[in-house]
């Protein structure tokens, strides 16, 4: 074989081979995080309609935490049931979802807040500034997060006689 064929041939093997890798990369990074990729979210060990209970019993016991906004899919197909939160005070919307895992496991995450009602939606984990997002999350954790996992762990108590 000559020097040309040869220097051919290792071009176009490594040419193939970058390309190859570029998009596995591609493919990979398409499909990791899905829609909402900067979502926080909390695995909780309850079935999704133990969550969107709990999360609905929340609502009913703090009426100051109800948004104009509908709970809900958006259609028959999709895959998130969406909650949102209305923090008084601060005058903001927290948008929420869930989504169930695997049996007896839901994903409950923090997706973004507004400013108002007609604010424009932030995204935790990439709109805000460090210290800001710490915050947003942490009142998330506080104020909505624990209170209906308490709500979920007094519903199964009461559930298993326990």
């Amino acid at each position: 074989m000559n020097k040309k064929v040869k220097i051919t041939l290792i071009v176009c093997a490594s040419a193939l081979f970058i390309s190859t890798i570029c998009f596995g990369v591609y493919f990979a990074l398409s499909l990791a995080p899905g829609s909402y990729p900067n979502a926080q979210g909390y695995t909780l060990k309850y079935s999704e309609s133990d969550v969107i209970n709990a999360i609905n019993t929340f609502k009913e016991n703090n009426p100051q935490y109800k948004v104009l906004i509908t709970d809900g899919r958006r259609d028959s197909k999709e895959y998130w049931y969406h909650a949102y939160f209305f923090l008084l005070i601060e005058n903001k919307v927290i948008h929420s979802w869930t989504r169930p895992r695997n049996e007896g496991e839901t994903e409950f995450a923090l997706v973004a807040m507004s400013d108002g009602f007609l604010g424009k939606w932030k995204c935790v984990n990439k709109d805000y500034e460090s210290s800001e997002n710490q915050l947003v999350i942490h009142m998330f954790e506080e104020r909505i997060l624990k209170p209906i996992t308490f709500i979920l762990q007094n519903n199964y108590k009461r559930k298993n006689g326990a």
